[in-house]
């Protein structure tokens, strides 16, 4: 069953090109880690012959809980991403997605990095994808949590 609160996501739902000039839509409050990450992602997606993501208002604010979920709970876990937040992708026509996460990096290039160095993040990155939402939140001890939501 979907919950309420993603169903409420994705009511209006905006695409907003991903860009070297991002301007978000009203809704999404972009910080300058996620702007420099998803410019570094669709570069080295553009190395590799494909296509840019398309930021979409949705998928950032899937990350968005998810990130800030994780921050307020102290864990790196996929639990609810293969239920919930896929049937809430699924529900707005989203037929495949995936989730890259991230813990206490300082810099976006540290986490691009350490994504391309890992099989999994790697492959996500490069996946056959449209649409992506990239957020960082941070817990009370400053640490950063990652989450970039991927869906087609």
């Amino acid at each position: 069953m979907i919950c309420k609160w993603i169903k409420k996501l994705f009511k209006n739902r905006k695409k907003v090109v991903a860009s070297p000039i991002f301007i978000p839509s009203n809704e999404v409050k972009w910080g300058k880690i996620e702007t420099i990450l998803l410019f570094k992602i669709n570069t080295y997606r553009r190395e590799n012959n494909l296509n840019e993501l398309l930021m979409d208002d949705s998928h950032y604010n899937i990350a968005k809980i998810r990130s800030l979920s994780n921050a307020e709970n102290g864990v790196i876990t996929h639990n609810f991403f293969y239920s919930d937040v896929r049937d809430a992708l699924a529900a707005i026509g989203i037929k495949t997605s995936a989730e890259n996460l991230g813990y206490r990096y300082k810099t976006a290039n540290g986490l691009f990095n350490a994504w391309v160095k890992s099989e999994g993040h790697r492959s996500a990155m490069l996946g056959d994808w449209k649409y992506t939402g990239i957020k960082v939140a941070l817990d009370k001890e400053g640490n950063t949590y990652y989450c970039q939501i991927f869906g087609k």
